[in-house]
């Protein structure tokens, strides 16, 4: 992925087994190492975030703090949108974490 560009960012839902004949808590659905699914999160280009449109920043800082509690990629993709518009909003995000 890296040669496309890509950053791996964070890996969300972790779901993981036991091999059997291993159970934990009496249920199948807990583990211990073995990676069943895993929802990971690659970035495109993350070292050319400013180069994104500032519409786009506004996109990417939504859903990289709702969708995936990404806080400090919100916050640096604000501070592109802010360079872009001439505007605060970064440090206000960054406030409301204090």
């Amino acid at each position: 992925m890296n040669k496309l560009g890509f950053s791996l960012h964070t890996m969300a839902q972790i779901n993981r087994r036991a091999f059997r004949p291993m159970i934990f808590n009496n249920s199948n659905f807990d583990g211990l190492h073995h990676i069943l699914q895993v929802d990971a999160l690659y970035i495109k280009y993350f070292k050319n975030m400013g180069k994104l449109w500032p519409g786009k920043l506004r996109s990417l800082t939504a859903i990289l703090h709702y969708c995936y509690g990404s806080f400090d990629a919100a916050l640096l993709a604000l501070r592109h949108y802010d360079r872009k518009s001439s505007t605060d909003l970064a440090d206000t995000y960054l406030k409301g974490f204090r």
